[in-house]
């Protein structure tokens, strides 16, 4: 700014003008000696001093009219006998100069060519909090040792003679994006001027930062939504021994208790949970899937409790936040969780106990307020004997511990499941399929090592391979078949020759059919000729109850 005023006032103009920079005369034009000739009795030098000690707005002073302005470290004076077209024009184009600075919502800091600061505009002050008073006069090296910005881009622009841009912290904590820009006297090939231009990213960074924290959301919901399917929604549970299961659930779901559920693979335990949490309080609030079985042991603290800015190589910029931290408020539903390594199970613990996590990275604990369900097809027992799962840990989980009957023990609900299972493929693949009654009955004989996860697999492949409208028994894969016709022969069980199933299977049934017999667990206990404490026991064990008539 300062080049392109004195270059103006460097014009052949028909009014006195002197420049100042610090109470020294700088430049006076022929106008201006010739007017101090004839109206003023003494030096320019003398008028110079007498012109600074009064108000710096237009006055009148032996016949001249005058008018002073500050820029960057200059005063200029311009006078003349009467107001001319083009002392008006002058002075116009000098205040809209300062206006057009001070209106900048960027921050512009002009220094001379060694660095020492001309002037700031209001933008400055308020990025370092101070008034340009103490920063005018004072070179770039020493306010960044005075910690007011760091790094100093005017310096950098000096040293390479060239424009640089990059980005600046302030003293209040600001970031800023800053260019600065010098000015090069063709002439000489000296820089006179080091313009610099700065724009507050901060609010754009806790923008982008509440955003990324946003996606990061957006995308556990999305995980949620895609990995939904319809039975989590009509959870079937038509058969007596899952009726028994749901009456459990539905008095511990209104509570806070943690919750255990275990039993073998596939048998439902992530519906179980889901349900869990639409009968709960939070049922409008997140609901977290954490498979600790498919998580990279190397990557699970990141992904369970997030991670700050750098903290490993690979990490987001902005940080991320952790699936526990996006379940706030809501249920986290931890799938396999004799899966999670050691080390990681003591901060699973204090998430528990303290309802706090820590980030990787970061000092500062964030609070939690979250419900969790966990799930286990594996006997936890026995891993805290083996001191591969931490004991304390288990008795924080196992509050309220609830046993997912197999489908082998289900036998009511395979007709009702398959069904079900049929339409869902019906309505997917646009098919008019029926399950015929061989079909149907010779599945109820099958034991389903796979559970519920099989049936379902199964049905969606006959749907798909049959070549009617009716799947028969012979869409059925032989193993089934096979495996049907020895139950048909063989009441007690033996199937795979696993003696422990079908001993499990054996007293399920003789205690079913004794409890639609007797009245009480000690009529049981005589006809059985055992002792009432183990009915009661084995009913627990095997999830079967007395039903009241």
């Amino acid at each position: 700014m300062g080049d392109i005023l004195l270059r103006k006032i460097s014009d052949p103009i028909d009014c006195g003008v002197i420049v100042l920079k610090n109470n020294h005369i700088v430049y006076f034009n022929n106008i201006a000696e010739k007017l101090l000739r004839d109206s003023y009795v003494g030096t320019i030098e003398k008028f110079s001093l007498e012109i600074q000690n009064l108000n710096q707005q237009p006055v009148l002073l032996q016949n001249l009219k005058i008018s002073i302005h500050n820029v960057e470290a200059f005063h200029i004076i311009v006078f003349s006998k009467n107001e001319t077209e083009l002392t008006k024009k002058l002075t116009y184009e000098i205040n809209e100069l300062e206006a057009i600075m001070e209106s900048s919502f960027d921050e512009i800091f002009v220094t001379d060519g060694d660095g020492h600061t001309l002037k700031i505009n209001k933008a400055a002050e308020k990025n370092y909090g101070i008034s340009r008073n103490r920063v005018i006069g004072k070179h770039v090296s020493e306010l960044e040792k005075s910690g007011y910005f760091n790094p100093s881009f005017t310096l950098k622009a000096i040293k390479k003679r060239e424009r640089v841009t990059g980005v600046q912290t302030t003293n209040k904590g600001e970031t800023l994006v800053v260019t600065s820009n010098p000015i090069i006297d063709e002439s000489t090939g000296k820089i006179v001027r080091v313009v610099t231009n700065s724009r507050n990213i901060t609010e754009l960074m806790t923008l982008q930062k509440k955003l990324q924290n946003s996606q990061d959301i957006i995308e556990v919901y999305q995980n949620i939504i895609s990995n939904a399917s319809p039975e989590e929604k009509n959870f079937i549970a038509s058969d007596s021994t899952m009726k028994i299961v749901m009456e459990t659930v539905k008095k511990i779901s209104s509570t806070e208790a943690t919750i255990l559920l275990e039993g073998e693979t596939g048998v439902g335990k992530s519906m179980l949970a889901k349900k869990i949490h639409m009968l709960s309080a939070r049922h409008n609030k997140p609901f977290i899937t954490i498979n600790c079985a498919a998580i990279p042991q190397d990557l699970m603290e990141a992904e369970l409790f997030g991670y700050e800015s750098g903290s490993f190589t690979g990490a987001k910029n902005a940080g991320k936040k952790g699936l526990v931290e996006c379940a706030n408020d809501g249920t986290v539903f931890f799938d396999e969780i004799s899966e999670i390594p050691l080390q990681i199970q003591n901060k699973l613990l204090d998430v528990i106990q303290e309802k706090r996590l820590r980030r990787i990275g970061s000092n500062k604990y964030i609070s939690t307020d979250i419900r969790i369900i966990s799930a286990t097809n594996r006997d936890l027992k026995n891993l805290v004997q083996q001191k591969l799962f931490r004991e304390d840990l288990f008795y924080r989980l196992n509050v309220i511990p609830i046993t997912v009957p197999p489908l082998r023990y289900r036998k009511e609900a395979i007709k009702t499941l398959s069904i079900y299972f049929l339409k869902k493929y019906n309505l997917k693949y646009k098919y008019k399929k029926i399950l015929s009654n061989a079909v149907l009955n010779c599945m109820q004989q099958y034991t389903w090592p796979g559970n519920i996860r099989e049936l379902e697999n199964l049905v969606e492949r006959l749907a798909i391979t049959s070549n009617t409208d009716e799947i028969t028994i012979n869409d059925l894969p032989d193993y089934i078949n096979k495996e049907s016709g020895k139950s048909r022969n063989n009441d007690i069980g033996m199937e795979n020759l696993n003696l422990h199933k079908a001993m499990q299977d054996t007293e399920y049934r003789i205690l079913r059919e004794a409890l639609s017999r007797f009245n009480s667990t000690y009529e049981i206990a005589e006809a059985l000729n055992i002792n009432q404490s183990t009915v009661v026991r084995k009913m627990q064990k095997l999830n079967l109850t007395k039903r009241r008539k």
